[in-house]
């Protein structure tokens, strides 16, 4: 009898705060799929195409800060999980994945969709653990299986989040009555506040009076407590703040023009700006210059701030792992950091070089560049915005923004696969307006999310359709290459309007600014549904050089 087994598994769930279930067809995982129906503390969502399933979670555990579980069949199935599960672990979200499996015995014995899915995901998950049926009637292994699933759930939130993967092999067979609910066992684990005595960073503000001190921001969720830890910082005078898009930090847009400012500088400029000390947070960077200048300008000290179980040496210069909850030491930082007026104004020298290299977009025409920042400019203040890679997050990061509720973007592994899907988890799980912004490839990459049937009435979604891979045309690797046409910035061949049509979604087209201006307020209405915008910039000209020349002129 395995349904003690499956039952205390989902008691489990539900007691680590499990809400949301995503949940695939299928036969083996039919015992599973009845025991998410026999619990009504679960939302499930049934999405039949496992990679979209996958990213669909990602989204909602994104947006809702909590744990959310995957449940598939057995065979390759579970395979189509790994992007998610690899952005997951890469940007440090909560994921369960759980797949069922044939009998251990069958494995390699051509028994049908029967393949070695121990260690699937091993590269990519915190953790990975075997359960059998078998023995789902012995009270000791219950015992085991009840420990290693607290164990689990307690690596997947702590100390930093991640995904897990539950694999369970199962016989078959599937019992038509509800499971009934049951107490569990959920041990409680206490971890000491990652704080630092104030002692401690006493010590390193010490080392930081007089001297030039950069933060770098990555992505990370949006929290007032950092906002205002940071805010200070970037008021004090030997302080150059360089916080992205994703950081979901509102400040003023000499800390968040990141590229503008290093795109036009010239290499004494750089070498003169260079940093004493660099304290970096958050996750990756989406800008390669800021990266590149780092790694060419090496600081003398380099902080990293956060609980990471890797040593993340970015910019070749780490000196000090600060493993902590980062507002938690900036804010100390900063009110001891405030008492010093000695040092260098080095907030001013970045702020005249930007000065010098910031242009406005007024002086283009019709392109991605014009129809990106007249969009932006226009997102309704409760937004969740989220920016498919490749061209669009680039877009996001040297143009001015409307502040919006929250800004995402899966910067974890930074794949174009599941952008779509990420887009329609957040809306599932947020009240507000989720508007994607996603280029041609990205959106043809993902067509599956809008076959999933959970498009929600808030989702709106900004196809740039620029005639292929906009961002090859651009980027110094690929920008020059012969087979530049052929192989990489391929022709869009998604009929947008017709695959709006096909799911029930408004279809808004704009090919001008006039046009866009237009369409927009009709576009963000509250009662518009869900609704795709066709951004078509593919007569605009050269959009690669119009992205040149805005980067690189300077006044």
């Amino acid at each position: 009898m395995q349904e003690k087994l499956i039952s205390q598994f989902f008691k489990l769930l539900e007691a680590y705060g499990v809400r949301d279930v995503v949940c695939s067809p299928g036969s083996r995982n039919a015992a599973l799929l009845m025991a998410v129906d026999g619990n009504h503390s679960f939302r499930p969502h049934v999405v039949t195409d496992e990679r979209s399933a996958g990213f669909i979670a990602l989204g909602m555990a994104v947006a809702s800060r909590r744990l959310v579980a995957l449940v598939c069949t057995s065979g390759s199935a579970l395979l189509n999980y790994a992007p998610a599960i690899a952005e997951a672990y890469y940007q440090g979200v909560p994921l369960v994945a759980v797949s069922a499996d044939r009998p251990f015995e069958w494995i390699d014995q051509d028994d049908s969709q029967t393949i070695r899915q121990p260690g699937a995901l091993s590269n990519i998950v915190k953790c990975e653990y075997d359960l059998t049926a078998k023995y789902g009637d012995d009270e000791d292994y219950l015992w085991f299986a009840n420990r290693i699933v607290n164990e689990g759930l307690q690596r997947c939130l702590a100390p930093k989040a991640g995904p897990v993967h539950f694999n369970i092999h199962l016989d078959g067979n599937v019992a038509e009555e509800v499971y009934p609910s049951e107490n569990v066992r959920k041990i409680e684990r206490i971890t000491p506040a990652q704080r630092l005595s104030t002692q401690q960073i006493k010590e390193f503000a010490e080392r930081a009076k007089g001297r030039k001190i950069m933060l770098t921001a990555g992505f990370m969720e949006p929290d007032h407590k950092m906002q205002k830890a940071v805010s200070l910082l970037a008021s004090l005078p030997n302080v150059c703040v360089m916080a992205e898009t994703l950081s979901n930090l509102h400040l003023p847009p000499e800390c968040t023009m990141v590229d503008t400012a290093l795109f036009a500088m010239s290499e004494e400029e750089k070498r003169s700006l260079k940093p004493d000390i660099l304290i970096s947070t958050g996750g990756a960077l989406v800008s390669r210059k800021l990266k590149e200048f780092l790694r060419e300008n090496q600081p003398e000290e380099h902080w990293n701030l956060g609980v990471t179980e890797n040593i993340v040496d970015c910019f070749k210069a780490l000196t000090t792992q600060i493993d902590c909850i980062p507002y938690t030491f900036l804010q100390t930082f900063g009110k001891l950091l405030a008492r010093d007026k000695r040092g260098p104004d080095y907030r001013r020298e970045w702020s005249e070089i930007r000065e010098k290299t910031s242009v406005g977009t007024n002086d283009f025409g019709w392109s991605d560049l014009k129809a990106l920042a007249g969009l932006f400019r226009r997102l309704p203040s409760d937004t969740n915005l989220f920016l498919s890679n490749g061209t669009c997050v680039r877009y996001g990061q040297i143009l001015s923004l409307s502040k919006t509720h929250a800004i995402y973007s899966n910067r974890g592994v930074s794949g174009i696969e599941g952008c779509t899907s990420t887009a329609v988890g957040i809306a599932n799980v947020y009240g507000g307006i989720t508007c994607l912004v996603t280029g041609d490839m990205s959106f043809g990459y993902d067509i599956a999310a809008l076959a999933s049937g959970m498009l929600t009435d808030n989702l709106r979604i900004v196809v740039l359709d620029n005639g292929g891979g906009e961002i090859f045309r651009f980027i110094k690797a690929t920008k020059k290459l012969s087979i530049r046409e052929k192989y990489l910035a391929t022709e869009n061949r998604v009929p947008i309007e017709d695959l709006a049509e096909s799911y029930g979604l408004r279809y808004f087209y704009a090919a001008s600014e006039k046009t866009l201006k237009k369409a927009l307020p009709y576009f963000f209405r509250k009662d518009c549904g869900p609704a795709i915008l066709h951004l078509d910039t593919r007569n605009a000209g050269d959009n690669a050089a119009i992205l040149e020349k805005y980067l690189t002129d300077r006044k």
